[in-house]
């Protein structure tokens, strides 16, 4: 996929353009402005330009609205995407993802989100942050009753190590360190996704508490209660965002990166994680801020994993935490595939 940042955009809030219809994903069309474009039912025109793109989250005008085009503005205005690196020195992916790229306003027929008995249906309702809930391939935003299973489908490893707090998870008994206590879907394995979790930090007095997501995350040993095979992203209490490989539970490599600042309790962030191709699997993890009606970007790391032991085979999706409990509080999960 190639797109370009527009240079007016570039930092904080970038605009990126597409260049063919490949460019916006599943269900979008790359506009004659170069905005991608989903679907919207509000809009007169049945389609709603994505946040991050031309003429964002504005309804494509009836008269402008198109099945795909392959035009792209030109100009002073434009310029080619620069390569950011990690804090390792190595090459990142694109920083645009299929998430940037999705409306907020707009729910994909095949997304699942949690109803209140714990069942799982069409996500057609708002999202933490407000807006309605993006193109998942799944969501779940954890609104249901308290309860000391997590529900809807999620496997806790260690039994009764999470638990329903007020529309979200937490922490809530000390079982050992973070191999031991995950949450994770027992039946569903990707290669190609990204996820983002959205939480908010109860109490940062003492740590951070390690709130973290988890891609290719393998089946075959995680009910080994020391083992976790799969890549993670997580805060780490020394006020490091790190992506790390694990296999068995073992620290096989890992890229990190400070804090651009302290995290503020009761705000709500969300950790993004990407992990995409098996040589090498190209890996980027953000930690956002919603402020101002929007996610800004707080911290990011990147790493390519060209190792012998890289995991390039799919794997589940997975949530946890260490040993500390009642730090934070998961107020959604959303994933997308990428394959």
């Amino acid at each position: 996929m190639t797109l370009l940042c527009v240079a007016h955009g570039c930092g904080a809030g970038p605009t990126f353009l597409c260049l063919d219809p490949d460019d916006c994903g599943v269900d979008g069309i790359c506009e004659a402005n170069g905005g991608c474009s989903f679907p919207d039912d509000t809009c007169d025109s049945g389609r709603r330009f994505a946040r991050y793109t031309a003429s964002a989250n504005e309804c494509v005008p009836l008269d402008e609205s198109s099945t795909s085009t392959t035009s792209m503005p030109s100009g002073p205005d434009t310029l080619e995407p620069q390569t950011s690196s990690s804090s390792s020195g190595l090459p990142t992916s694109e920083s645009s993802t299929s998430a940037d790229l999705l409306p907020e306003t707009t729910t994909g027929a095949g997304s699942t989100t949690s109803s209140a008995d714990g069942t799982t249906t069409d996500a057609t309702g708002s999202s933490s942050s407000g807006g309605q809930a993006p193109l998942y391939d799944f969501f779940d935003d954890f609104e249901r009753p308290d309860a000391e299973d997590v529900g809807n489908g999620w496997v806790e490893k260690t039994p009764d190590s999470f638990a329903l707090i007020d529309g979200g998870i937490r922490r809530v008994t000390t079982t050992g360190p973070y191999p031991r206590n995950l949450v994770y879907r027992p039946d569903e394995a990707w290669t190609d996704a990204e996820t983002t979790l959205e939480l908010s930090w109860l109490d940062t007095s003492e740590t951070y508490g390690s709130p973290q997501c988890g891609l290719r995350i393998q089946l075959e040993d995680i009910d080994d209660p020391n083992s976790l095979t799969g890549y993670l992203l997580y805060v780490e209490s020394s006020a490091e965002l790190t992506i790390t490989r694990q296999i068995a539970g073992v620290f096989t490599q890992q890229y990190s990166t400070d804090l651009s600042s302290e995290v503020t309790e009761g705000q709500l962030y969300r950790l993004r994680f990407r992990a995409v191709g098996t040589d090498p699997v190209v890996l980027d993890g953000y930690l956002e801020q919603w402020t101002g009606g929007a996610w800004e970007l707080h911290t990011e790391v990147h790493g390519m994993d060209e190792g012998m032991d890289r995991v390039d085979s799919p794997g589940t999706l997975a949530v946890g935490g260490h040993q500390q409990v009642e730090l934070w509080t998961y107020e959604s999960i959303g994933l997308v595939v990428l394959d």
